[in-house]
């Protein structure tokens, strides 16, 4: 292909001004030339297909370069969308662009170096228009599904059109019956609408799951504890979203073990664990738990303690005091013929000095608060108990399991904090889920997971996620905004 800078100047259309021009000079003088017309009248006849030989190049170089001006936004219904999706099921669409090569680098280099301002008329919109004009024209840009697998980056600066792209891509997903979740910190509504509207498009509206913390009354109560295996993992869980400075944290990891020992007492005790029995038995102390943990265990395995332990409990009034007289008693007469790994990691735990105890698990309880606090107590430590509330429940597994479409919004730009603590601690359920699915699984159903404003959420687990969680079929696409332009190829639709 020709290298054809569309900046230059039009030597096609000067070329064709001139033939023209000779050639009506021709054709007016020769009538007033007295001999020798036939030079003149054969100037201007041959002057007439020499400036048809310039008329297609110079149109062609206008056209190019009010190209670089962009062009208008397209708008495109669910509708149309969905009928294209029915077309090319095995693909994704991105929108319009053309495939960047080597000729493209060099227009684009020369143009920023002649200026585009000089060729390019002012622009309302943000973004470096001028770049789709380097093309001949743009052609739908399209990517196999299968490829998904190995995830997506969007980058952009603000209002370059990344949010719009996602909505683009989650409609897609979702009119492929496949398994959406959504974490927006921004809350965008026309994002939600959207995933909202592909359900319903779908037949099945029943589909569209909704979370979000400034709208406790109209959101889906999620158990971010819901999936684990072992008590170890939901302390890891935990722990992943605690502030750390380095990798080996004492803290952090004296943080993890308090927790797995919470933990396991609170499955020996018959309980769920959840985020709220978590903060009230770190905060209050493991004394009610304890004394509940022994009393189950010595039913089960000492018929009859009763008689024997009297004399270890005395006349204990409180809950502590009793605590020490079980404690006691299982030292000096269960532990030797029966022991607990349980048990004696929830005794530890127990006997530990409090003050030492509450420096170490300092930067833990910020986290339980955060994530407990008002109306995010039950919306994140769901009750199935309680009739009073009839918000449906939901976790993770559940999403998944029966291709649901969840949209968690965050509400970063209110609570910051809050909205990353909750983004982190589900990313890393997801995470719990998607190490599920790798070992017992062997249906793994694509999972589309979308995370707008990435860098909100950034943790462990979606390290992990996006390094291994494509055998569990996670398919992650991360939306990422930078301060300054970049040039961008594709060009999204900007409303659905």
């Amino acid at each position: 292909m020709a290298y054809n800078p569309p900046w230059r100047s039009n030597f096609a259309l000067a070329a064709l001004v001139s033939w023209l021009t000779v050639g009506l000079v021709a054709a007016g003088l020769h009538g007033f030339w007295p001999v020798h017309q036939r030079p003149f009248q054969v100037l201007a006849a041959l002057s007439i297909p020499l400036a048809l030989r310039w008329l297609l190049p110079a149109l062609r170089h206008s056209h190019r370069r009010a190209r670089l001006g962009g062009s208008p936004l397209a708008f495109m219904g669910q509708d149309t969308l969905a009928q294209q999706c029915r077309r090319h099921r095995e693909d994704i669409w991105f929108g319009w662009g053309f495939d960047w090569n080597s000729e493209h680098a060099q227009l684009s280099l020369d143009l920023i170096r002649a200026g585009p301002q000089r060729f390019v008329r002012a622009q309302s919109q943000l973004g470096a228009h001028w770049l789709h004009g380097l093309a001949a024209r743009e052609t739908p840009v399209w990517l196999p599904v299968e490829h998904s697998a190995g995830h997506i980056l969007i980058v952009g600066t603000t209002g370059s059109g990344k949010t719009r792209l996602l909505d683009l891509l989650v409609t897609q997903a979702v009119l492929r019956g496949e398994a959406v979740v959504i974490l927006d910190p921004k809350g965008d509504q026309d994002l939600q609408h959207s995933a909202r509207l592909a359900c319903a498009r779908t037949g099945q509206p029943g589909r569209f799951v909704s979370f979000h913390p400034a709208f406790p009354d109209r959101s889906h109560r999620i158990d971010p504890l819901y999936s684990f295996n072992r008590a170890t993992e939901i302390a890891s869980r935990i722990a992943a979203i605690m502030p750390s400075v380095s990798g080996n944290d004492p803290f952090k990891s004296f943080s993890q073990m308090a927790l797995s020992h919470v933990i396991g007492g609170i499955l020996a005790a018959g309980e769920r664990p959840n985020l709220v029995n978590l903060r009230r038995y770190l905060e209050g102390g493991v004394a009610a738990l304890v004394v509940r943990v022994l009393t189950r265990c010595f039913d089960a395995q000492a018929p009859g303690w009763e008689g024997p332990a009297a004399r270890y409990l005395g006349k204990a009034q409180d809950t502590t005091a009793r605590a020490r007289g079980l404690v006691r008693f299982y030292q000096e007469q269960v532990r030797a013929d029966q022991p607990s790994t349980v048990v004696d990691g929830l005794v530890s735990l127990f006997e530990h000095d409090k003050v030492h105890f509450s420096k170490m698990v300092a930067s833990l309880f910020p986290i339980l608060n955060m994530l407990t606090a008002g109306a995010l107590g039950p919306l994140l430590s769901p009750d199935s108990d309680d009739s009073t509330d009839a918000r449906p429940i939901t976790a993770m597994a559940s999403i998944v399991e029966r291709a649901q479409v969840a949209y968690i919004g965050l509400d970063s730009l209110s609570d910051g904090m809050v909205g990353a603590a909750i983004g982190s601690i589900l990313i890393a359920d997801l995470a719990a889920v998607a190490g599920d699915r790798y070992n017992y699984s062997a249906n793994h159903r694509p999972v589309n997971v979308f995370i707008d404003e990435a860098s909100e959420v950034v943790n462990d687990p979606l390290i992990l996620s996006l390094n291994k969680g494509r055998k569990a079929g996670l398919r992650l696409t991360i939306q990422l905004g930078i301060a300054s332009h970049r040039p961008v190829i594709i060009k999204p639709l900007q409303r659905l």
